[in-house]
Formats: C-alpha cells, structure tokens, sequence
C-alpha cells in the first residue's frame, strides 16, 4: 500500500492515519529521521520508560552471565561468598589478621 501527504512551507506533513496505528505512533511521540542511500527512514523515539525497560534487562542478563546476585540478594550472596575460602580470606584481611 501507498500512502502520501503534502509538506507545508514550514517543512511539516501529516502521517496518515492508517500509518501511525500500524506503528503506534500516537501524539507527543519524539521521531528520528535518518538519511539513507533510498530516501528518509523515520522511526519513533523510544521513550525514557522503555530505554530504562531495555537497560534494565540488559543489566539483569549481563549480572546473570558474570554470576552476580541481584541487589535484593546481596546479603545472602556475600554471606555466601564469606563462606568461601576466598571470602574468608578477605575477612580476615579486613580484621587485620593476615596469614
């Protein structure tokens, strides 16, 4: 399907209608204009919710592939860690008792 709209002398079109539900493009959205090799690519900003949505999942698959225990966990995760030879060994620096 093909879709146009007329640019006004202050540089602004209409999206149609049957464009911005299909995009989900709604009042206030911020769009992006690209220059490509074919013409204009624009897309929708994402908003500051979804980009702290993506950061925020980001964060919790990255803390999962280095083994880091979510913030919620942190006492039982460094009660764990004091448990280990290591963690031990670190306590034991902090006390000032070195080996």
């Amino acid at each position: 399907m093909i879709y146009t709209s007329t640019l006004t002398s202050k540089g602004q079109t209409t999206i149609p209608v049957a464009l911005r539900e299909m995009f989900g493009l709604r009042d206030g959205d911020a769009l992006r204009f690209e220059k490509k090799e074919e013409g204009i690519l624009m897309k929708r900003e994402k908003s500051m919710e979804e980009r702290l949505a993506e950061l925020q999942e980001y964060s919790r698959k990255r803390m999962k592939e280095l083994g880091i225990k979510p913030a919620k966990d942190y006492d039982k995760a460094m009660d764990e860690y004091y448990e280990t030879r290591e963690g031990k060994k670190a306590l034991r620096e902090m006390a000032g008792l070195y080996d």
